[in-house]
């Protein structure tokens, strides 16, 4: 017996003057992927606001993955893209914090035709890998896995095609598709990393060919842009690639209008560029150069600017934290546990402190690479603050991941979730590979990559455990 779909809620969306977008929104989903939906028993994760965070996390590793139930007549395809459009469509909610919705075009995108074409066969790919990998090892979940592969190779041959019509190549439609062929590889991760990389080289070339200008004048063309951009330039900055991506002066405000968005995108694609040269200076940490100077002295400018970022933000963007009293009252020296809570408004606020962290923890990697150059700071003042911003992006995981009460607000679905287990994931990565840390730290961090795996089906997550 199945039930229909009940309205789709959005995490913390409340603006009245969107409310007929969202019915025509869910509309298109109800009428594409939710056929034959289960409600979804939601009871055993309700944990009681009186637990300890510990015993939270504990119940929630035990119950990371549970069996798919077979019902005779269940369309899995279709409740594989309402769980996928329902984790991870996550709009354009939070004033002025705007550049942070995540696949929030799909809806539209997706149409109201039956018609199979390479968006539709991409959302299927990744939809139907998702819920394989949540699954535990079973007939279904093995169904789901090979639906998810045609699903793909459907997808690519049809980007393919697309590809060869100057019409069709420079359109929404391919576009996003090669976002979600890329999702697919994040969610999949396949060891051969150059598929992931070559979607996001393709995304890049799109965009280009079309030009900055002609995606900004459409709401479906701004988010797409927004996704790319900040994809490729977080890529470069984990991977010291070069960015090939940069914002003119019109073109980074119609894209990111609020100020702080602009101004940390501007300085995220600068340590992209530093990340870069430093990684083709071998000898920067132990040859003093002209180049080494110049990268040095980048360094030591971002480091400034980032700073002075932070501290010139409107105060509604400032987050505020509370201590942990688990930490404070019992100190241990193989239990991690975050000093303190980052509490944020909600997902997309919480993912501009996730970009901060990620450009300020490489900036300070950077400087330590060249400390001893006379402008930069001491190895032991650097490797108090790369703590100090490790612990930070501790303190900023359980609001995301729903560790801790503060987190009850904020989540009381699997909403949106999915979308912080996706930022947090390069985040987590980066910080676990920190020297100076400690084991527990690490061991906790990699803890938190584990369950974003297991809980949302991030593939990717696993293997940088």
């Amino acid at each position: 017996m199945t039930a229909p779909l009940g309205r789709l809620t959005w995490v913390n969306y409340d603006n009245t003057s969107e409310s007929l977008k969202d019915d025509e929104n869910t509309s298109i989903i109800k009428s594409h992927a939710m056929r034959m939906v289960h409600e979804t028993k939601k009871g055993a994760r309700k944990t009681s606001q009186k637990q300890t965070a510990q015993t939270l996390w504990d119940e929630r590793k035990l119950t990371a993955r549970t069996p798919l139930v077979h019902h005779p007549g269940t369309d899995w395809e279709a409740v594989a893209v309402c769980q996928f459009l329902q984790a991870f469509v996550y709009p354009n909610c939070t004033s002025p914090v705007i550049a942070f919705q995540y696949l929030s075009f799909l809806p539209e995108l997706y149409g109201t035709s039956f018609a199979r074409t390479c968006l539709t066969e991409a959302i299927v790919a990744v939809a139907t890998a998702r819920l394989s990998n949540k699954t535990d090892r079973g007939t279904e979940a093995s169904k789901l896995s090979l639906r998810a592969r045609r699903a793909y190779t459907s997808a690519l041959n049809l980007v393919n095609k697309s590809m060869g019509v100057p019409i069709e190549r420079k359109s929404d439609a391919v576009l996003a598709t090669l976002c979600l062929l890329a999702k697919y590889e994040m969610l999949t991760a396949d060891m051969n990393q150059d598929l992931f990389q070559a979607h996001e080289r393709g995304q890049v070339a799109l965009v280009d060919e079309r030009n900055q200008a002609e995606w900004l004048k459409s709401d479906t063309g701004v988010s797409l842009f927004q996704l790319v951009y900040v994809r490729h330039i977080l890529n470069c900055v984990a991977t010291s690639g070069e960015p090939r991506m940069d914002l003119g002066c019109e073109e980074g405000k119609l894209a990111f209008p609020a100020p702080c968005v602009l101004g940390l995108m501007r300085i995220i694609r600068r340590i992209a560029v530093l990340r870069c040269q430093a990684a083709a200076d071998p000898l920067g940490d132990t040859k003093e150069t002209t180049i080494s100077y110049y990268i040095a002295d980048n360094a030591v400018k971002l480091d400034s600017d980032m700073t002075a970022l932070r501290e010139n933000l409107p105060a509604e963007l400032d987050y505020r934290s509370i201590s942990n009293l688990q930490a404070s009252r019992k100190p241990s020296k193989t239990l991690y546990v975050p000093p303190k809570t980052h509490i944020f408004t909600d997902l997309q606020h919480a993912s501009y402190w996730h970009v901060f962290f990620c450009g300020r923890l490489h900036v300070l990697q950077t400087l330590l690479q060249y400390a001893t150059y006379q402008t930069i700071s001491s190895p032991e003042a650097l490797h108090t603050r790369i703590l100090s911003t490790v612990d930070d992006i501790c303190a900023s995981v359980p609001f995301a991941l729903y560790e801790e009460e503060c987190s009850l607000a904020f989540i009381s679905t699997e909403d949106g979730g999915a979308v912080a287990g996706h930022y947090l994931t390069w985040l987590l990565a980066a910080a676990s590979v920190v020297e100076s840390i400690s084991e527990p730290q690490r061991r906790w961090l990699l803890e938190r990559l584990v369950y974003i795996g297991r809980v949302h089906g991030v593939q990717e997550a696993l293997r940088r455990a």
